[in-house]
């Protein structure tokens, strides 16, 4: 049996099916460039356009990223709201503090001294084990408190690596004013670490 030659339609078709695999020919799927050679190069998705990297030194100017990428300041309106909210979630850490350290003072409190009874000087009012529930209680509070206390401090901490002039005064002023309202009478308190992070 002898076949035919393809007809010059055919060859056509295959030519030009062939020659859509060529670079020069756009592609069905729309491929750019400049991410193919992000992604070779090991870059992901998520990275950063060129031209804006992360500052690694301070800097002045209302255009900042805090903690995440949803959270970036283009204007003035949305730079000082920002600072403020900075500012008060510093003064709330330093609130927190001394909350949690009235808390800690109470827990580890010994009961009042109460008069003994008439009947036996020695015998206590109340058995010790009517106090360790309550002990328990307040031992867990402070360590809540301890934890949300180092969570914000770390926020805050991750927010002045932003190198933002701005933003690193907005917290430590805050401190500062935090310290004042709140923590300024505190006395003779001793701290277990005076580092505002822990």
């Amino acid at each position: 049996m002898i076949k035919a030659a393809p007809s010059k339609s055919h060859r056509s078709l295959h030519r030009k099916s062939s020659s859509s695999a060529s670079p020069s020919c756009p592609s069905p799927l729309p491929i750019h460039r400049e991410r193919v050679t992000a992604l070779a190069a090991g870059v992901t998705a998520t990275a950063t356009p060129p031209g804006t990297m992360m500052h690694m030194t301070f800097y002045w100017g209302k255009d900042a990223t805090i903690l995440f990428d949803g959270w970036r300041t283009a204007t003035w309106t949305g730079y000082l709201l920002s600072l403020v909210a900075l500012f008060l979630a510093s003064a709330f850490y330093q609130y927190l503090e001394a909350f949690r350290i009235r808390v800690k003072l109470l827990a580890g409190a010994k009961p009042a001294s109460l008069p003994p009874p008439a009947s036996d000087t020695r015998a206590p009012l109340l058995p010790p084990s009517a106090f360790a529930g309550a002990r328990w209680t307040a031992r867990s509070a402070t360590a809540a408190l301890f934890g949300v206390n180092s969570g914000l401090g770390y926020l805050l901490m991750l927010a002045v690596m932003s190198f933002n002039g701005g933003v690193f005064f907005a917290v430590v002023v805050g401190l500062a004013a935090g310290y004042l309202a709140f923590r300024s009478s505190d006395g003779e308190v001793v701290v277990d670490n005076p580092c505002a992070c822990a």
